[in-house]
């Protein structure tokens, strides 16, 4: 924010310009979503880059002070320039926000500087509307405050299945995960969970090789549900269709998915088998 101020009388000046940003209420700020029906998203602006002083108005009696600069002027047509910068933040544990763009206009009728004959001088809201020794006031140029918010998903954490030693007459086997799939997804977004086999299965039928060279691969088959006609999870799904995967809708806290997998048979040489199977969520 650049700031100029000209004396064309013929004695110096000092000020005490008092910048107020805004004329709403700061506790805190708030920051309207452009996709109707959600929630505003606070945030507040600042004075120092430390982010402790809030940047307030005189226009709203509710506000902090407004930003406080001092200014010395020299007489006949002296110019003394100066910029301040604006500091913003958002609060943290935000994650249940839901995805949009998030913006605020601040017109010029938003804020302004005034200007306090002398220097040190109070800009709290002992000035406000205008007290005396208080020029009239200085309206600053519009600008808008903004955040996006993306559609955002974190795996938190995999699932592993083990089958453990079976007898190779052994039919039908089940598991189920040790742990679930544990993710996070922004809160409203929709997504669609695919698994793939490393053999690049779509529908979620891969194979388990042994550790000591031989050419044995036992074959498994990923499912959402339990049984050994459970449902099919592949790897068809996109961010637009669940195709054979699994679908959800975020909340912005961490939820859990359990992954099924069966064998048909455990007639294969005695080895230890194993595959991995890459979890892609699509949003």
């Amino acid at each position: 924010m650049n700031y100029s101020c000209t004396n064309t009388g013929d004695a110096a000046q000092d000020l005490t310009l008092c910048i107020s940003l805004g004329n709403e209420g700061i506790t805190p700020r708030a920051i309207t979503p452009v996709t109707p029906g959600l929630t505003n998203l606070p945030f507040q602006m600042y004075t120092d880059s430390g982010y402790n002083n809030i940047w307030g108005s005189i226009q709203n009696p509710t506000t902090k002070e407004a930003a406080a600069v001092n200014v010395t002027v020299t007489a006949n047509g002296g110019i003394q320039r100066g910029v301040m910068t604006v500091y913003a933040a958002i609060p943290a544990n935000q994650s249940t926000r839901n995805p949009s763009t998030y913006k605020i206009n601040y017109q010029i009728n938003n804020t302004l500087v005034t200007s306090v004959a002398g220097l040190n001088k109070d800009c709290g809201t002992s000035l406000s509307p205008l007290g005396p020794g208080v020029t009239p006031t200085q309206r600053m140029n519009p600008f808008y405050v903004q955040a996006i918010a993306p559609s955002k998903c974190l795996i938190n954490s995999k699932s592993n299945i083990n089958f453990g030693n079976k007898p190779s007459s052994a039919t039908n086997i089940e598991s189920v995960g040790t742990n679930p799939i544990n993710l996070t997804c922004t809160n409203g977004t929709v997504y669609n969970i695919g698994l793939a086999p490393s053999n690049g299965s779509t529908v979620g039928l891969g194979a388990m090789k042994g550790t000591t060279g031989n050419n044995n691969q036992v074959p498994y088959q990923l499912r959402s549900t339990t049984g050994v006609n459970g449902t099919v999870w592949g790897n068809t799904a996109t961010s637009s269709n669940v195709g054979n995967g699994v679908t959800a809708n975020g909340t912005g806290s961490a939820q859990n998915r359990s992954v099924y997998a069966t064998v048909p048979s455990a007639d294969f040489r005695p080895d230890n088998y194993s595959d991995i199977v890459t979890i892609n969520i699509n949003y």
